[in-house]
């Protein structure tokens, strides 16, 4: 069992997922099968709703560890969302060292398109989501705690997909390979969320939210009870 090495610490809807069985493809990279544990994010694990704690956050740290038995040389965690939590990149650093971060980033209004539909799905409605988009912001957070980060966008990977993934492999430390890129569409829906996990995730915030409404009327029930005495 490793450590990570490498963490791709955003974005969402950026084509990560893309990205992620590309570089599956590659004998010297592991990633596990469940491609986002999103364990460092203390809030926004749920994009629409990021006031709503992450519960993978509470977990012990082996319970994130378990999930990289191998022996390859780079180990990498897809967790698109720590950026988004800005204590995030402190939290990753005194947990895996200065491992090297990477980044994928896609235009900002097709991102802002996909992100909006994908709260929309989830039940989300923060009206401040357009401050996702601002990738300079989150990435030089990142910058300020690891030495190591690579940048990449969409488009480019897109436009020149060899001479991209070579950019990455290089940035790990491993020889360029030859991966497959034309891959048909449906290879990568096999690791996108299904219909019935954006159910699970629209559930569980509609009852987490009520939990909080119902937390916040005892607290300000025991507060005006406090000021009667």
């Amino acid at each position: 069992m490793k450590k990570p090495n490498v963490l791709v610490a955003g974005f969402p809807k950026s084509g990560t997922t893309f990205l992620y069985h590309l570089l599956k493809q590659h004998p010297d990279i592991f990633i596990p099968k469940i491609k986002e544990l999103n364990y460092f994010n203390k809030d926004h694990f749920f994009p629409g709703n990021p006031e709503i704690l992450n519960p993978r956050y509470f977990k012990p740290v082996e319970w994130y560890y378990k999930f990289f038995d191998t022996d390859k040389k780079i180990v990498i965690d897809f967790s698109i969302l720590s950026a988004l939590d800005t204590q995030s990149a402190k939290r990753a650093k005194k947990e895996l060292g200065d491992i090297k971060i990477l980044f994928i980033t896609r235009n900002k209004e097709d991102f802002l398109n996909s992100m909006k539909k994908f709260m929309d799905l989830e039940g989300g409605d923060y009206e401040g989501y357009e401050e996702y988009a601002d990738f300079d912001y989150y990435i030089e957070n990142y910058k300020r705690h690891f030495s190591n980060v690579l940048v990449v966008k969409l488009e480019d990977i897109n436009n020149n997909p060899e001479e991209e993934l070579n950019k990455i492999t290089n940035f790990f430390g491993l020889k360029n390979h030859k991966f497959i890129t034309d891959m048909p569409r449906h290879q990568t829906k096999d690791y996108q969320m299904g219909k019935f996990q954006y159910l699970k995730r629209y559930i569980y915030i509609k009852l987490i939210r009520v939990f909080y409404k119902l937390i916040s009327f005892t607290v300000i029930a025991k507060i005006k009870a406090q000021g009667e005495k």
